[in-house]
């Protein structure tokens, strides 16, 4: 049980911690890509862009270690499930190290543009563009991935009854709402504002999830039985 409960802190805590550096790494390194001077504003903030990118690396290796932490737990109940959940978020860290790598060019060339003659400008925008079109698609395929992996976790703990079923249930419609969201921004569909209201949900349940685990931890009377 103490072995139980401290699992569950340690998964909240890092759930925590995906969260907060998720949501600071990426505005902002989207506030400076997609800024309308990112070709020399990048270079100029370059500290700002080496933290970001820092902090996302903190973010990919929280996501991999609530994989490696939680797989005990989910192996009592589901030895498949908790294979596809560690398998999901080990992609979905991958990507998201792939994404950063692929955006940490995009300094390089923001000192090149700096240095280059004006001539140069339209080589230099189309690079520019492309790098940044390469790391949004590689994101959004991150997020499918986090998603997916968000409703396979929920749907063992709905089955398991480690966890409330409210925050299940509420966790698994998180996953859909910000799975249709992500295939909005892959298909560019744009209407403003749903892809906030459709990403709230997940959003706010991991960060009641976090305070759930750290403070609540999992449901020990659960029965101890596999889930088919």
């Amino acid at each position: 049980m103490n072995s139980t409960k401290k699992t569950a802190r340690i998964v909240g805590i890092l759930f925590l911690l995906v969260f907060i550096t998720h949501i600071l790494g990426t505005n902002i390194i989207e506030t400076l890509t997609y800024a309308p001077d990112y070709l020399t504003s990048i270079a100029v903030n370059k500290s700002m862009w080496v933290t970001a990118l820092l902090i996302m690396f903190v973010c990919c290796a929280g996501i991999i270690g609530i994989a490696i932490a939680i797989f005990p737990i989910l192996r009592k109940y589901n030895l498949g499930v908790a294979l596809a959940y560690l398998a999901f978020r080990m992609v979905e860290s991958i990507l998201f190290i792939i994404t950063e790598i692929k955006v940490s060019s995009l300094l390089t060339l923001s000192e090149q543009y700096n240095k280059a003659n004006t001539t140069l400008d339209p080589v230099f925008q189309v690079l520019g563009t492309t790098l940044q079109e390469s790391r949004t698609w590689s994101f959004e395929i991150g997020m499918l991935f986090f998603c997916t992996a968000a409703f396979i976790f929920y749907f063992a703990f709905y089955k398991s009854k480690l966890l409330p079923r409210f925050l299940s249930i509420w966790g698994i419609l998180g996953a859909l709402f910000a799975f249709v969201a992500t295939l909005f921004r892959l298909y560019e569909i744009e209407i403003p504002g749903l892809g906030i209201v459709l990403n709230l949900p997940i959003a706010a349940n991991e960060i009641f999830l976090s305070f759930w685990l750290i403070f609540k931890g999992f449901n020990t009377t659960a029965h101890n039985k596999s889930y088919k």
